[in-house]
């Protein structure tokens, strides 16, 4: 298992990309083997050189192993495949509460809040209507609020011209309807002196 690990944790900070939501298999407090959804994202410095990374893991022991007995007792392909959609959209719902959780999360941790802030990338948080409900002082700056709690609560069409903040609202929607990431999308958007850039 740590060999798997540590190989993924070094493909993270090589290649500069996440893995998102990887089942795989883990151990919990009392040593018994479970099954882990685990997401490793890259953790950059200042100069946005990457450090190390940044891991979640999260049981989802009884889901798997749900799946796995209906397989077994399930000798009809297309009952099988019905069940399977149904644990599908369950795995959907657990991300959801996953983001919730990270919300929790940021709200609780002066850490965490600390270090997105330092953190040389756009980072936030918006709701189901793609409004934002955490930002770090980078996405301020470049949206050019006050503070923010000026940023809180508005979306891009406060900020971006219609055409810009429509793609970056139809982008967003997709993602919670479908529950699949948006991942290295350029897109264009404005550098800390106001230029047009791709970000």
């Amino acid at each position: 298992m740590a060999d798997e690990f540590r190989k993924n944790e070094i493909e993270v900070m090589v290649t500069d990309s996440p893995i998102l939501f990887k089942e795989e298999k883990g151990l919990n407090e009392n040593r018994n083997e479970i099954y882990v959804s685990t997401s490793k994202i890259p953790f950059h410095d200042n100069n946005g050189k990457v450090i190390g990374i940044i891991g979640i893991g999260r049981d989802i022991t009884d889901i798997v192993r749900t799946r796995e007995d209906l397989i077994m007792k399930n000798k009809n392909l297309e009952e099988v495949n019905m069940l399977l959609e149904e644990h599908q959209k369950k795995i959907l719902q657990s991300q959801d509460e996953l983001k919730g959780f990270y919300e929790q999360m940021l709200e609780e941790k002066n850490q965490l809040r600390t270090l997105i802030d330092n953190m040389p990338d756009r980072i936030y948080i918006k709701d189901r209507k793609s409004r934002f409900v955490i930002g770090n002082k980078h996405i301020a700056k470049i949206l050019k609020v006050k503070s923010l709690d000026d940023l809180i609560g508005k979306s891009d069409f406060d900020f971006h011209p219609k055409e810009s903040a429509e793609e970056f609202f139809r982008d967003e929607q997709q993602i919670m309807l479908s529950g699949i990431p948006l991942i290295n999308k350029e897109e264009h958007g404005r550098d800390l002196e106001g230029n047009e850039a791709i970000i």
